[in-house]
């Protein structure tokens, strides 16, 4: 006589099993093919990060504040809901603000229609100017990156604002023109006329499973 506990253990035996074949790690936008082996019970993970944007440009003697960090994405998409291919698009780094300007807010990434992830907006020239986060949507998971800091100092001998960090962290420190440093960070707050540091471009991970 076969037991329910016997025949659990004949289909743990008898079924494959699914386990990380590949990881793609895009920094540019591409298009996603899907494996033909993946068949019906394979999924992927995907991870999307959008853009930090660009930190404020100083003004004479007054520091800038710093751009706000890319969101995050993170979702798990079965097999039979994908394309055979799906677009990948990453999203730019916002370019720092020259003096006494406002940076430009980070591009949009996304992984075709099913996870996206929106850029952090850029930073200002005046000192309660900092960026907001960007924010995910769609996903399992969706945070929303952290802001950029505000400058530290006074009206007449400010520092600029730090870059607020994405999922990856990176946000860059203020004062010295200075870029994200991971994907997703945000540029950090000019000061003394200088231009805003830059924001580091967004990514996309994808995870086969099958």
């Amino acid at each position: 006589m076969t037991t329910h506990a016997t025949l659990l253990r004949r289909i743990k035996k008898s079924a494959p099993a699914i386990t990380l074949k590949a990881l793609h790690v895009d920094t540019a936008s591409d298009t996603w093919t899907k494996p033909g082996s993946m068949g019906t019970d394979g999924f992927v993970v995907v991870h999307v990060v959008g853009a930090g944007g660009g930190g404020g440009g100083g003004a004479s003697s007054r520091g800038a504040a710093g751009a706000g960090g890319g969101g995050y994405s993170m979702k798990r998409i079965a097999a039979g809901s994908l394309g055979s291919t799906e677009t990948v698009t990453i999203g730019a780094g916002g370019a720092g603000g020259s003096a006494a300007g406002t940076g430009s807010t980070g591009g949009t990434s996304s992984f075709g229609s099913h996870a996206t992830a929106t850029g952090g907006v850029g930073g200002g020239p005046n000192l309660s100017d900092a960026g907001l986060g960007g924010a995910g949507a769609s996903g399992n998971l969706n945070t929303t990156g952290n802001g950029g800091g505000s400058s530290s100092g006074n009206l007449t001998a400010g520092e600029g604002g730090n870059g607020g960090g994405s999922f990856f962290g990176g946000g860059a420190a203020g004062g010295q023109e200075t870029a994200g440093t991971a994907y997703g960070g945000g540029g950090g707050g000019a000061k003394d006329a200088q231009t805003g540091g830059a924001g580091f471009a967004g990514v996309v991970v994808v995870e086969e499973w099958y």
